[in-house]
């Protein structure tokens, strides 16, 4: 199925360039990784941690297990200086597409540090300061900011189930557990590590399921759909029979979901309307009717706001070309009537009297960046406090659907294309530095674990993982 029904009407040498020691322990490295892309096989991550939602459902169903797909890297692509390129990679971009950039500076050399981190010395990024061997935390953080290991990312597996477009992707928590949404009316419930279904339940929608997201507390699923409405599930202990309770009902088609604390949930629809659902309380609270300055209600494609940092804001973009930054403490205490202003209004001067649409708007982890990929345009990052555009990420095409775009941590910015790739941008250079190929029709979203695992969905029947070589190197 065409993803245009999104919408209604329609939104108008060397390639990480990390230094190459000349030892015996890096050709057995080298060695090793080109074994592992002649034999199909990535390395997995071992996931020590299980929440109650993990046990639960594997104790209240039978497992369907899925057969992995040998992997397909034929279309892979990476992207560096020619000069840099390194001999064991095959299929590289024979061109820069962000000429117009300059390729980033390496800053933490992650084939040296494995090395020294064997011999009990480890340095921090630009070698200002050792670190102790108590801190394994920072460690990871630095190898997974690698650029080496980004440019690495490759497909680890495929799962087939759905009978429609795969609209949606969500990790749990503690990211064990991977749960898709499609066409078909049907939310699937992977062990992704297992390359195992675990159960796969009728939502009780209507009509296109475009997202599902594990609450907080890991027991419960909530989607939305086509239909407008926004449904929840007790994934605690499923059974034969799984019953999903109708939360709110929109006017229009309700395409985006986000978590501002535990128990509350915001959803955004083409109606302009963003509703509040506290899972505590008898009924949601309607916060607010979306507006532009000629006072024409804005139909909605995305709302986000971070739990952690900033959780009394949040962001919403649709059609027009505005991102749109309310504060929950400014809203008035009973039903709005649609003329609450933001406290920020953020687009790119060149964009405000287009008819560009904001198909996707993401807050960084530390919620001081916000992120906006437009369609028919590029992406943009601003600054969450004052509004101000910061950085633009080209070469890709947002056109076809409605599309989504991803922090990789905060040091990579990663979106899917219409022309079946993912993209990965390097957020300070804006220099594309890693490319995958995903499917020939278009990848719509990118969805990133807590565990460095990332995933697209697509407008086949088909999820696919993706996940770096040696990963396991950085997880002792």
């Amino acid at each position: 199925m065409d993803h245009n029904s999104h919408s209604t009407d329609g939104p108008n040498g060397e390639v990480s360039g990390d230094a190459k020691p000349e030892d015996k322990s890096d050709d057995q490295n080298t060695s090793q990784l080109n074994a592992n892309k002649e034999t199909n096989e990535c390395p997995m991550d071992p996931m020590d941690g299980k929440d109650n939602t993990s046990d639960a459902i594997d104790a209240n169903t039978t497992s369907d297990t899925k057969t992995v797909k040998p992997l397909d890297t034929t279309k892979s692509k990476l992207v560096g200086p020619p000069k840099l390129l390194l001999e064991e990679e095959d299929n590289l971009l024979s061109y820069d597409p962000t000429p117009n950039t300059s390729y980033p500076s390496i800053k933490w050399h992650s084939l040296q540090q494995l090395q020294q981190r064997e011999y009990g010395k480890l340095m921090r990024p630009g070698n200002k300061r050792p670190m102790n061997s108590y801190e394994s935390q920072a460690f990871r953080r630095y190898a997974y900011n690698s650029l080496y290991f980004f440019q690495r990312l490759e497909l680890m597996a495929k799962f087939e189930e759905h009978n429609g477009c795969v609209n949606c992707l969500n990790f749990n928590s503690s990211g064990d557990r991977l749960i898709s949404g499609s066409d078909d009316l049907r939310v699937a419930i992977w062990d992704w590590q297992k390359s195992t279904l675990i159960h796969k339940y009728h939502t009780g929608h209507t009509s296109n399921v475009f997202q599902c997201k594990f609450c907080a507390d890991g027991h419960h699923i909530v989607s939305c759909a086509r239909d407008g409405q926004v449904r929840i599930c007790n994934v605690h202990r499923i059974g034969s029979t799984v019953v999903s309770n109708k939360l709110v009902q929109h006017k229009g088609a309700a395409h985006k979901l986000s978590l501002t604390a535990p128990q509350v949930i915001l959803s955004c629809g083409e109606d302009s309307v963003v509703f509040e659902i506290d899972l505590r309380a008898d009924k949601p609270t309607k916060l607010l009717n979306v507006k532009n300055a000629n006072q024409q209600r804005v139909p909605l494609y995305s709302v986000h706001s971070n739990m952690v940092f900033n959780p009394l804001q949040f962001a919403v973009s649709g059609r027009d070309p505005f991102v749109r930054v309310y504060d929950r403490r400014f809203l008035p205490n009973s039903e709005a009537n649609g003329t609450v202003a933001p406290v920020l209004s953020i687009c790119p001067e060149k964009l405000k009297q287009s008819k560009h649409s904001v198909t996707c708007c993401q807050y960084s982890s530390t919620a001081d960046k916000l992120l906006a990929t437009y369609n028919d345009e590029d992406i943009y990052t601003f600054d969450a406090k004052t509004g101000l555009s910061e950085t633009r990420y080209s070469g890709h095409r947002n056109n076809a659907t409605v599309k989504g775009c991803a922090w990789f941590g905060d040091q990579y910015i990663v979106s899917g294309s219409d022309d079946g790739y993912v993209y990965g941008w390097d957020s300070q250079s804006q220099h594309i530095v890693m490319s995958l190929y995903a499917d020939e029709n278009g990848v719509n979203m990118c969805s990133q674990a807590l565990k460095v695992c990332i995933c697209w969905h697509k407008r086949q029947e088909l999820v696919e993982i993706i996940q770096i070589h040696a990963i396991n190197l950085c997880h002792i």
